[in-house]
């Protein structure tokens, strides 16, 4: 069996060297991390008026212990992949594999520079793009034990480009997709990209096929579009705007623009329309990078409102993402805060209002504020950090009368204390953290909990071929 590995490993460098003299070069990395927790301490559950739960018996509930194994993000299982990638002067691929569990995934891409230069870029497939992406995000080794709720990181700031809708992508459709990219001149890049769920089967099929019908029609797939520019100011920092497709404005159910039978009825049924996941949205950041041992991103996103005609009308408001990352020495200080303020979905149907008894559905949604501090600290044999989150939100609730709702706000804490240390390609993270149940102001007593406290202790190891 060694012989068998060694031959394997010889035949691959020596054919990844031919290649590499034939057709330019190629690469082959791989990640993958997994977190165990040997202790979970979650202390007795308490309900929304601040009373411990109890069983069917009547009994409160008590503390209890678990353990478990997954990613630092949470989930069932560990995540392990690795990527295969070649390249001539003017045309690649790239390729990428892994698995969590029982469950594996591929996905691939193909790109062009079809004159031989930075002008065009033609990319094809499953890809993401970082270029613009936000910049600066939570750095801590156990972030998703300290806050496991915490919303945005990097893409809060400014939200990557590609083709996967659960991976900061924020795009309308998710799966395969084309993106055009162009660098006309030094520190400009433009990019568009499209997002079709793939969508292709043999001409010959599409006639009769009644699948088609639920394929990615033209004007849905262009609607979507993600559109971004960037411009990389020498020596004082990045730039970026991006327009992320989707629905605005007025939507008629029953007719297109033209007066026509809208062919996309099904795509505005009340029931399946969601203003937060099919809104289209204009983004802008930038990235500071004058100050020496300072990088600064702050951005904005601001969600078009929606009216779906004579029945309501509905907004996701403003996301607002800052962080700032500073390094003296071995001394290093992360913070990232993400807000979303002014969301809301009211009632404009004259006979639903006149059931209210309201002229005008004055409902609206509360902030949502997170922050994230991790001061660190290079020692000889590891980094040593710290961790402080908080998080609040539905500050400002109001109802259809315009009054602020019961319950007016609530918050959450989580305080964590970690080591890392490097191990050549990856490294292991311990730490232990503690997280406070959620805690309501009501309006007729103060600080009620809701849940359990939490006390974890997350060992993670991640390995790093690059």
């Amino acid at each position: 069996m060694k012989k068998l590995i060694a031959i394997s490993v010889v035949l691959a460098l020596v054919t990844g060297a031919a290649f590499a003299q034939i057709a330019g070069g190629m690469y082959v990395n791989a990640w993958g991390t997994g977190t165990f927790v040997p202790l979970i301490l979650q202390t007795a559950p308490k309900g929304y008026d601040g009373k411990t739960v109890q069983d069917e018996d009547g009994v409160e509930l008590g503390m209890r212990s678990f353990v478990g194994v997954g990613p630092e993000w949470g989930g069932k299982a560990i995540e392990t992949g690795f990527n295969v990638g070649g390249w001539s002067e003017n045309i690649g691929f790239g390729i990428s594999m892994g698995g969590f569990g029982d469950n594996f995934w591929s996905s691939g891409n193909i790109w062009a520079r079809p004159f031989g230069n930075d002008y065009l870029k033609l990319t094809i497939g499953d890809y993401t793009d970082d270029t613009l992406r936000g910049k600066v995000g939570v750095t801590s080794a156990i972030g998703g034990f300290v806050m496991m709720s915490y919303p945005g990181g990097e893409d809060s700031i400014f939200n990557r480009i590609g083709t996967d809708t659960d991976d900061g992508c924020d795009v309308y459709y998710s799966g395969q997709g084309f993106m055009f990219t162009s660098m006309p001149v030094d520190g400009l890049i433009i990019m568009l990209n499209v997002n079709t769920e793939g969508n292709l089967w043999s001409p010959a099929d599409w006639a009769w096929n009644e699948a088609w019908a639920k394929k990615v029609r033209t004007n849905d797939a262009y609607r979507a579009m993600q559109v971004a520019v960037g411009y990389n100011i020498a020596g004082i920092g990045l730039a970026r705007v991006q327009y992320i497709g989707g629905w605005a404005g007025t939507l008629d159910p029953d007719v297109d623009k033209d007066g026509k039978p809208n062919a996309d009825k099904i795509k505005l049924d009340r029931a399946d329309f969601s203003p937060t996941q099919q809104q289209a949205a204009i983004q802008a950041a930038f990235n500071l990078t004058a100050v020496d041992g300072l990088n600064l991103d702050i951005g904005a996103k601001y969600f078009l409102p929606v009216t779906y005609k004579d029945d309501w009308t509905g907004t996701n408001g403003m996301t607002i993402g800052l962080g700032a990352n500073y390094s003296m020495d071995a001394l290093n200080i992360n913070f990232h805060s993400v807000a979303n303020l002014g969301a809301y979905k009211r009632e404009i149907n004259k006979d639903k209002l006149e059931e209210m008894d309201l002229k005008e559905d004055k409902s609206s949604g509360g902030l949502d504020f997170g922050v994230f501090l991790t001061p660190s600290y290079e020692l000889d044999f590891a980094k040593v950090g710290f961790d402080f989150a908080f998080r609040m939100g539905g500050l400002g609730v109001k109802d259809a009368k315009g009054d602020t709702v019961e319950y007016t706000s609530w918050n959450q804490m989580g305080f964590g204390l970690w080591l890392q240390k490097g191990l050549g390609s990856g490294d292991i993270k311990a730490g232990v953290s503690f997280t406070t149940p959620v805690s309501y102001d009501k309006a007729d007593s103060k600080d009620k909990s809701s849940g359990s406290s939490l006390i974890q202790i997350p060992i993670t190891l991640t390995y790093a071929f690059f």
